[in-house]
């Protein structure tokens, strides 16, 4: 099970309540650190990256806002956050979708990007050199 298809699993469990990104990646995050599957192994991420995670999800339009907010505050101290708590439900979409798009969504919503492109285009410039600085080598002479 990969974390795509397992926060699916949770959307569709909540139906139209909804769920919080904050809560669903805090019940990952409690499921432990090194948590192994038969697939994945989930080493618990940061907030931030889980956050990016779900917004790929966005803007394929797999999940939308269920229109209910609730006031978040930090941990305890009763100070409010700029930002509510936003609810989202799975859509139509979402349900729709193959779970291969759920896996992995940057593929799902650009598919030109192949894993090799992505490789030679951080490894090549637009000359079709190498980057990086040259290598030395021992003992013999450099032939250029």
């Amino acid at each position: 099970m990969s974390l795509g298809s397992w926060i699916r699993g949770k959307l569709v469990l909540a139906g139209d309540k909804g769920v919080v990104v904050a809560d669903l990646h805090n019940e990952r995050w409690k499921q432990g650190r090194g948590w192994i599957d038969e697939e994945t192994l989930y080493k618990g991420g940061t907030y931030h990256s889980f956050a990016r995670f779900f917004s790929w999800f966005k803007q394929l339009e797999f999940v939308e806002p269920t229109g209910k907010k609730e006031a978040s505050e930090l941990k305890g101290d009763g100070m409010p956050l700029k930002a509510d708590r936003c609810y989202y439900k799975i859509t139509d979409k979402g349900l729709s979708a193959p779970i291969e798009d759920w896996h992995d969504p940057v593929r799902a919503l650009h598919p030109e990007w192949t894993p090799l492109e992505r490789k030679a285009r951080y490894y090549r410039t637009a000359g079709k050199k190498k980057r990086g600085r040259p290598r030395r080598t021992y003992g013999k002479k450099s032939q250029q």
